[in-house]
């Protein structure tokens, strides 16, 4: 019951703060890898779940720079989430000028 509350407060202010792009993201980690190493499996299971389910609001729903509520999301967020997931993670490779097949000079 703590470890979901500190996951939800955790989340709730990361999300205030500039979600994804916060520096403190990784904190959000903590909680779920306490509960895998002192809860049940069940337990555990479900801080990791709401932890996943967290990091993917602050991934597809930031709080926007002009401060208030955020727009609500686009009709056809459900097909766009993983593009937008993948852009904001940075985990997209980028070619560099060398593997274009261009020569280093």
């Amino acid at each position: 019951m703590q470890l979901s509350y500190d996951t939800l407060q955790l989340a709730g202010m990361l999300y205030l703060t500039g979600g994804i792009t916060n520096p403190f993201y990784l904190l959000l980690i903590a909680p779920a890898v306490l509960a895998a190493a002192t809860l049940p499996s069940r337990h555990a299971l479900v801080i990791g779940s709401l932890t996943l389910l967290a990091s993917l609001l602050l991934t597809v729903m930031p709080l926007h720079s002009g401060g208030g509520w955020p727009s609500p999301p686009p009709t056809n967020w459900a097909r766009r989430w993983p593009q937008s997931l993948l852009s904001r993670g940075k985990w997209r490779a980028r070619p560099s000028p060398t593997t274009i097949g261009q020569t280093p000079s």
